[in-house]
């Protein structure tokens, strides 16, 4: 945008109100003078004013605070939460350290001795550290997976539907890996105080449809199949240094049969939409609109522990296409294509947790090509994020016992809570813009029923069902963990809604 001479009389600087005639420059180009000498309200120290703002006004704006602020190599971005978070990983290494050297040297006769959930959280964290021992498995502790998968391509050759169905059902459970849809529980969002199970479009590698479709994004497609090939090739030979021909042309069946998934698929924006993703009903009527070819009671069966017909209830489907798609497309996939796309979401969704070969490559498509983060994280990092997604209460109980005054805090925070609240409600009396009664009666019911949750949970997650041993592989250990969690999720279906669950641990960083 420019002006004339004649122009900025007429204008006065958008930054200090002064007439344009004190202004120098390019409109918008500079700062008027009165600005420059007093910085205010806007200091120059962190513009780069060699930027033309018509070009790049961001880097004209920022450019000086960009440079002296870089991004740390090990995040995509950075902002004052990650500041946060970083402090709060620093408390919880020390957290760990001190708990391993307990673990280690207390006796089960010491009074100091650890708790079973403590063993349990130094036993994950310690396997999650040894790299070592997880370089010595190899790729041999997802063997058992595999040999699910090749007894669901089995079951597909023979045309047991059934049976194919329940395998990948028993995948979902037993290991928390999940092919071509995905299964979760949530509040009903007709009646909020009861949770119901949610059938989600899912099975896709790339984060979602545009990334199959969007031609700007073809330069991902292109390393998107890369990734695949090169990771397929090291579920075989864990030394391998690029991808064989085999799995290339394996890598392109996986990424045309994802692509015919995404075809049915919801946008991000259309995803968000809670009316369009609503659509409530029983199981039978769910078979009916699917279609035949995929055997979807068997897998929810399998998958949940619980009759499909009276044990889940009523079912929301978030994308009834996407699911009749599934239908289609796992009846219609040759065994070969179909044993390819799943030994690649069994080594995607593993391969964070075994040799550092795997960690690279999936480093290497998933934070570095599709994040930009450019260096992968120290181990300890990784490790502890591992171990907060496992046991996150066991070790959020720990963190707050250290660092928190338990009652005292707690009795604070609820106070200042409280103390917001009654200011709420006395806003919502009195705001004259909210002119019918019945809207403000509505107002302050729905304020009546807010929660607070607060410092901690009021009742911990018991883990004592976990199994977390030290003779079990790491990756054992993670998909005992991922069992656990859904096995506590199953229990809520088709059941009250639990008010009292966090969905968080106490240490994220997220207020």
């Amino acid at each position: 945008m420019s002006s004339s001479p004649m122009d900025r009389k007429n204008y006065k600087c958008p930054c200090c109100n002064n007439p344009w005639g004190a202004a120098t420059g390019e409109f918008f180009a500079k700062l008027c003078q009165a600005c420059d000498e007093t910085k205010k309200p806007i200091s120059r120290e962190n513009m780069d004013t060699s930027v033309l703002p018509s070009t790049n006004f961001y880097q004209y704006s920022n450019g000086k605070w960009l440079e002296a602020h870089p991004i740390p190599p090990c995040y995509p971005n950075w902002n004052n939460f990650l500041v946060l978070h970083s402090k709060s990983q620093e408390k919880l290494k020390a957290l760990l350290e001190e708990l391993r050297d307990k673990s280690s040297s207390a006796t089960n006769d010491d009074d100091d001795a650890c708790t079973e959930e403590e063993t349990k959280v130094a036993a994950f964290f310690a396997a999650a550290m040894d790299e070592a021992a997880v370089e010595a498995a190899s790729v041999e502790p997802v063997r058992p997976i595999l040999d699910a998968v090749d007894k669901a391509v089995e079951a597909h050759k023979d045309g047991a539907k059934t049976e194919l169905a329940r395998l990948m059902g028993f995948m979902a459970l037993e290991f928390g890996v999940s092919f071509f849809f995905g299964i979760g529980v949530s509040p009903d969002n007709g009646k909020t105080d009861h949770s119901i199970l949610q059938v989600a479009q899912g099975g896709l590698g790339l984060p979602d449809r545009d990334y199959y479709f969007d031609e700007a994004k073809q330069e991902q497609r292109e390393t998107y199949r890369q990734a695949v090939a090169f990771m397929l090739t090291l579920l075989v030979d864990p030394s391998a240094t690029e991808a064989t021909e085999e799995c290339k042309a394996a890598a392109m069946k996986v990424f045309d049969l994802e692509n015919s998934l995404a075809e049915s698929h919801m946008t991000k924006t259309e995803n968000r939409d809670p009316h369009a993703t609503f659509n409530k009903m029983t199981v039978s009527d769910f078979v009916k609109l699917a279609g035949a070819g995929f055997d979807f009671v068997a897998y929810l069966e399998a998958a949940t522990g619980k009759t499909a017909h009276e044990g889940l209830g009523e079912i929301n489907i978030r994308n009834v296409e996407a699911l009749k798609r599934v239908a289609e497309v796992v009846s219609a996939a040759d065994a070969a294509t179909l044993e390819y796309y799943m030994r690649w979401h069994v080594v995607k969704s593993c391969a964070p947790y075994l040799s550092q070969a795997l960690v690279r490559a999936h480093f290497d498509f998933y934070e570095k090509t599709l994040m930009g983060t450019q260096e992968i994280k120290p181990r300890w990092k990784r490790a502890l994020a591992f171990t907060e997604t496992a046991l996150g209460e066991a070790l959020g109980k720990l963190y707050c016992a250290k660092y928190f005054d338990e009652e005292s805090s707690k009795e604070w925070a609820l106070a200042v809570a409280d103390k917001v609240r009654q200011a709420l409600e006395a806003r919502l009396k009195e705001v004259d813009w909210m002119k019918a009664d019945s809207t403000r009666s509505e107002a302050l019911k729905k304020m009546s029923k807010f929660g607070v949750k607060i410092i901690y949970p009021d009742k911990w997650t018991d883990y004592g069902s976990l199994v977390i041993t030290l003779e079990m592989s790491f990756l054992e250990m993670v998909l005992a963990a991922r069992k656990f969690d859904r096995l506590q999720d199953i229990k809520e279906i088709n059941a009250p809604t639990d008010k009292m669950k966090w969905l968080m641990s106490p240490q994220t960083i997220n207020a």
